[in-house]
């Protein structure tokens, strides 16, 4: 019984994998960070940044490709940097990179204070899960520097996983929300999978795990409905399922989410199966239970996009590249530029441009490269090894 119920979990897992692939979430999506007024861009082997130094959110300023650096990863001299990384460190100036490529785990850290990477750094403790570090998706608190991996990529029944970037020590989780997930499917009996979903860390310590696909070992594959929202308590070490009122929102992979000070959970765009998920813009209030959906108005919409990376900076929510899906052109499908949508007033939500790899003049072509259009600049990069 166990055996079967063990291999029917990884047929699930393989055909669970493929229909990931078709809906393109495991393409090279750019993972964002805010450090020092500096705006980060991460992907695999890839690392640059739009400066945004003495540049206000609440004009109409747009930020050239004088101001996009790029950080010369190819001298970097290490084997491999995954594109999913954390913020951390007793600053919060520190990019970390996990990377099980080599068939050992490594750990590696970009000083962006210093402008050097450190390589190779020794860490303490010793994890109780594999995890598909390409794979993966991160959450950080930067008061405490700890970092958060729940992932079933690999294992349905897998627990929470802590980094704690100051001490640089693994915590090995005792607690996973499987007996919730069963529920949601409607069986008790069955090892669940949840992923491609996003997370967003409030202020009263709660991670929020939104959209993505739930599976179970009896082939059932579905997406997960976004009115349950499961929920981790980061104080008392518990898992829970709030089920939220309010608009109807489609499930979707490939989109992203951001909280706002006054409780809000801004979701943007993604696929629902092979075409846009519906509606494009929909926000959470969080502020009393029930939760509850809205699909508030966009002003200037960007369109349908997935594939794209999202962060909070004051009052607005910064959205940068991915996929255009309402484009049939490959110069548009491609999104090339960062936007922001001003998310001050719950009422109206506004986007314009925020920056374009182009140059002033508009003589940069847009159908080439990211790092195309931004080889006015590179910052030179020191190296550290602190293990052979």
């Amino acid at each position: 019984m166990a055996f079967l119920l063990i291999a029917s979990f990884f047929i699930t897992s393989i055909i669970f994998n493929y229909i990931n692939f078709v809906n393109c979430w495991l393409s090279d999506v750019y993972v964002p960070f805010f450090i020092a007024d500096k705006l980060y861009y991460v992907r695999t082997n890839t690392i640059f940044y739009i400066d945004l130094v003495g540049v206000s959110l609440d004009n109409n300023t747009i930020v050239y490709a004088s101001n996009w650096v790029n950080i010369n990863v190819s001298k970097l001299n290490i084997d491999y940097l995954p594109k999913d990384s954390f913020l951390g460190g007793k600053a919060n100036d520190k990019i970390f990179f996990v990377s099980n490529h080599s068939k050992e785990l490594r750990l590696h850290a970009f000083d962006a204070t210093l402008k050097k990477l450190e390589a190779n750094i020794s860490y303490q403790g010793v994890l109780n899960a594999y995890y598909n570090f390409d794979e993966i998706n991160w959450i950080s608190d930067e008061q405490t520097s700890k970092s958060y991996i729940y992932d079933t990529y690999v294992g349905g029944d897998a627990n929470l996983t802590i980094f704690d970037s100051n001490n640089l020590a693994w915590i090995n989780g005792t607690s996973n929300p499987q007996n919730l997930l069963q529920g949601i499917l409607g069986s008790s009996q069955i090892i669940v999978s949840y992923h491609s979903f996003v997370q967003v860390l409030s202020a009263s310590d709660k991670i929020f795990y939104i959209g993505g696909r739930i599976s179970g070992s009896s082939f059932t594959i579905q997406f997960m409905p976004m009115k349950n929202i499961l929920i981790y308590d980061i104080v008392s070490d518990s898992w829970l399922i709030n089920n939220a009122t309010g608009n109807e929102i489609e499930g979707r992979t490939g989109h992203t989410a951001v909280m706002t000070t006054d409780k809000r959970i801004i979701v943007y765009g993604g696929l629902n199966k092979l075409r846009p998920a519906l509606p494009y813009l929909a926000v959470l209030d969080t502020s009393n239970i029930p939760y509850e959906w809205s699909a508030p108005t966009e002003e200037n919409s960007i369109g349908p996009i997935t594939e794209h990376s999202s962060i909070m900076i004051k009052n607005y929510m910064i959205t940068a590249f991915g996929r255009n899906l309402s484009e049939r052109d490959d110069a548009k499908y491609d999104i090339k530029d960062v936007y922001k949508l001003n998310i001050s007033n719950p009422l109206s939500y506004k986007w314009s441009l925020l920056a374009t790899p182009n140059n002033q003049s508009n003589s940069v072509d847009n159908n080439s490269s990211i790092f195309d259009s931004i080889n006015t600049k590179t910052d030179g990069v020191s190296v550290f090894n602190q293990t052979p």
